[in-house]
Order: C-alpha cells, then structure tokens, then sequence
C-alpha cells in the first residue's frame, strides 16, 4: 500500500507518448565575452590620427639616430661586479687518475684465500719497487737523461 504524500517513483527512460511528443528548440547567440585583447600598434592610412603617428615614429627615428652611442636610448650590457682573477698559485693540476677492471671467478677467489697473506712491509717494498721503476723509465725518455740502462744500480 503507497503511503500519503509519497509519489510513486517514475521508471528510467522515456514513454511511449514522451517519445512521440515534438519538442521545439530554440537556440540563441549569447553575448561576445573578450577573454584578452592586444591593441594593434599599427594605424590604418585613411585613419585621421596616422599622420600624427607618423610624425612621432619619424621624430623618434631622428632620435635614435642622434643619440645612436647614448645609453639612454640602446639597451646593454652593464655588470657592477668583477670577479677577481685567479693567481697562478690557484690553479692546480688535477690528481692522477688510474682506470683499473677485475674479472674474478669462484677459482680465483678461492686462490687468493688459499695462499698466506703477503706481509705489510713486503708489500710497501713491492708498491715503492713498482713506483721507482716506473719514474726511472720516465726519466730515461727524456733528452738530456744522464741515467744509462746499461749500468747496474746498488
């Protein structure tokens, strides 16, 4: 039973007699709204003010054309701040850089645990050995060397 005041709710859709009703539809223009407007900077011929617009474009140009080492009237560049110069002492050579890669596989490593470690001082010996080799071969390249191969060092 419906209960007073409640109105029965209508079914989604349209019927049989809504579908066959016409329905007139009206459209109309709205107003014109601007959403943003440049001004044209150009002045039509026939236009009374294009002879006084001229005039001031001219008057300008003769201005420009004076005043062409002015600052007033040409934009440039101006900087308030002179970063000082670097002394010679500044500059540095960069570190010596060494690119180095390592493959190691399970037998390699197991090798490397195997063996005894080798001593500290045998390996700063080793690392010093290596380093003066490499400078003496260095040194050997240059002209004017007074170091000769041939002779054994103690």
């Amino acid at each position: 039973a419906p209960r007073e005041g409640v109105k029965p709710v209508k079914p989604a859709g349209l019927t049989r007699d809504e579908l066959d009703r016409n329905v007139d539809i009206i459209l109309a223009e709205t107003e014109t709204v601007t959403l943003i407007s440049f001004p044209s900077v150009c002045v039509d011929l026939n236009n009374p003010i294009a002879t006084v617009v001229s005039a001031r474009n001219k008057a300008y140009d003769e201005l420009c054309a004076a005043k062409a080492d002015s600052d007033q009237y040409k934009g440039q560049h101006a900087q308030t701040l002179n970063n000082p110069h670097k002394s010679k002492e500044v500059l540095a050579a960069p570190p010596s850089q060494e690119h180095v890669e390592v493959c190691a596989n399970g037998w390699d490593i197991y090798d490397t645990f195997a063996t005894d470690p080798v001593p500290k001082h045998e390996q700063l010996q080793m690392a010093c050995d290596k380093e003066s080799a490499a400078t003496v071969a260095l040194a050997v390249k240059k002209p004017g060397c007074l170091f000769t191969m041939t002779e054994l060092y103690p």
